[in-house]
């Protein structure tokens, strides 16, 4: 049966078998505030029902053996939102305190979900050999290079839909700010890509030089029979803010001699 202290209110539960038949109620002494009370004893059936019962005799409770102890205090179940919201309430406060001992590596983040966010698209298409160069699986990402700061990087693959092989196929990137206007552009030959580690340590000319060779140095890009594709890799240095919108297009491509 549950039980609760006259003084502190703390509430317990206590076997009612181990009480000896008969008897109507008993003298307790609660474990946590040491307070002596009397409690009548519920009738089978009825636990936990409250009302009238015999009154606690008069006088002190009977000397001589330890009063029996309500002990065990109930605990209380946090329910599932408690639990969440004091999740939430740590991330916050944990992230307010990454913001505020580490400004840089906050601003860095949300620059990156700022590329993530920023659409890219292969729409533009130009006439001659070119126009048979497909970009497909477009993809873009922030890279921070110590010197250079954040750099843009564009990656995708270049398909050839032409019936005939072709090679030095070159593609461009143009990004456009909120009122439609081309803020910055880059090209770069297919077939050269770099690691994530080469992009953070090597100097703009170095990168450049690695992305303007014809015939591809990480892939063979001096053939690329019809129907392949080759990756490309395209990179961005000293980004204008507020850039909302990336496209990408084939921009060369020559047929191979036979």
């Amino acid at each position: 049966m549950i039980i609760t202290c006259e003084s502190c209110g703390t509430r317990f539960r206590f076997d009612v078998t181990a009480v000896e038949g008969g008897r109507e109620g008993i003298w307790l002494r609660c474990s946590r505030c040491r307070h002596v009370f009397y409690r009548t004893l519920a009738p089978p059936g009825a636990e936990g029902r409250q009302g009238l019962g015999p009154a606690a005799p008069e006088g002190p409770p009977p000397s001589g053996d330890p009063l029996p102890e309500a002990k065990g205090p109930l605990k209380r179940r946090l329910s599932p939102w408690r639990v969440g919201a004091a999740v939430l309430l740590a991330l916050f406060l944990f992230a307010g305190a990454v913001a505020f001992l580490n400004p840089p590596l906050v601003e860095e983040a949300l620059r990156g979900f700022k590329a993530l966010q920023t659409p890219v698209s292969g729409e533009k298409q130009l006439p001659g050999e070119k126009a048979s160069v497909v970009v497909r699986d477009l993809r873009q990402r922030l890279v921070n290079n110590p010197v250079m700061g954040t750099i843009r990087v564009v990656e995708g693959m270049a398909v050839n839909t032409a019936d005939v092989p072709l090679t030095r196929i070159k593609v461009a990137a143009e990004l456009y700010d909120a009122v439609d206007t081309r803020v910055r552009e880059a090209v770069a030959y297919c077939g050269n890509l770099l690691s994530d580690e080469e992009l953070q340590t090597m100097t703009e000319e170095q990168i450049l030089r690695e992305l303007a060779v014809p015939q591809g140095t990480d892939v063979n890009a001096e053939r690329v029979n019809a129907g392949a594709a080759v990756p490309f890799m395209i990179v961005f240095f000293l980004e204008p803010p507020g850039v909302v919108k990336t496209l990408v297009y084939p921009l060369q491509a020559e047929r191979v001699l036979p």
